[in-house]
C-alpha cells in the first residue's frame, strides 16, 4: 500500500506528488483529525517561550524519540505498517548507512514499503533522528499516519476508535497527545 492509497482509503482527495507538507494539508482539510505527540501536555505560550528555549533539548531528546519509537512498535504489533520517505535512496543517505546495515538498506529499497521487522523500525528511526531522511509513517487498517515534526510528532487519526487506542499507548510511554 502506497501514501497515496492509503489516504484514498481515508476517503481524503490527496495527490500526495503535489502537496507540499501533508501535515499542513491535513491541518486545512480535516483538523478534527490532526493530534500531536509531545513531551509537554500544552503548547508554550510566547510569553514562556524564553524558558522553554532553556529546556528544549531536555525535553525533546534521545529519550523523547524513543518513547515516540515505543509507541510506534506497540502499533506495529496490531498491524501493517507502512513507511514513506522520499530520501532513502538520495547519495545524501546512502553515506550515512553504516556497513553493518548495508543488507537491510538494500531490502528497503527493494520492498513495497511494508515493515514486517522491528529491525527496519528501530534503522529508519536512526536514520530520521540523526536528520540524514524524513519519514511518514502509515497504518492500514487504523488509518492512522505519523510523522515527526520539529520538536513532537504529527498525527492524523481518521476514526475516534482508533485514536483511543493511540492515546492508550502514548500515555503509556509518558507522552501527551493534544490537538494540533
Amino acid at each position: 500500500m502506497n501514501l497515496q492509497e492509503f489516504f484514498n482509503s481515508c476517503n481524503l482527495n490527496v495527490d500526495v506528488e503535489k502537496v507540499d507538507y501533508i501535515p499542513e494539508f491535513l491541518i486545512d482539510n480535516k483538523p478534527d483529525c490532526c493530534y500531536l505527540i509531545d513531551a509537554l501536555p500544552m503548547v508554550v505560550s510566547k510569553k514562556y517561550g524564553y524558558k522553554f528555549s532553556q529546556l528544549e533539548d531536555e525535553l525533546y531528546n534521545h529519550n523523547f524519540y524513543m518513547k515516540f519509537y515505543n509507541v510506534l512498535k506497540k502499533l506495529w504489533l496490531y498491524d501493517d505498517l507502512f513507511f514513506y520517505s522520499e530520501l532513502l535512496n538520495s547519495k545524501k543517505t546512502r553515506k550515512h548507512i553504516p556497513k553493518s546495515k548495508t543488507k537491510l538498506y538494500k531490502k528497503l529499497l527493494n520492498n513495497d514499503n511494508e515493515i514486517t521487522e522491528v529491525e527496519v523500525i528501530d534503522f529508519l528511526n536512526d536514520l530520521s533522528e540523526k536528520d540524514v531522511i524524513d519519514l511518514e509513517y502509515y497504518f492500514k487498517d487504523f488509518k492512522i499516519y505519523i510523522t515527526p515534526s520539529f520538536n513532537c510528532v504529527f498525527a492524523f487519526v481518521n476514526d475516534k476508535k482508533e485514536f483511543d487506542i493511540l492515546n492508550d499507548f502514548v500515555k503509556s510511554e509518558g507522552l501527551f497527545i493534544r490537538k494540533a
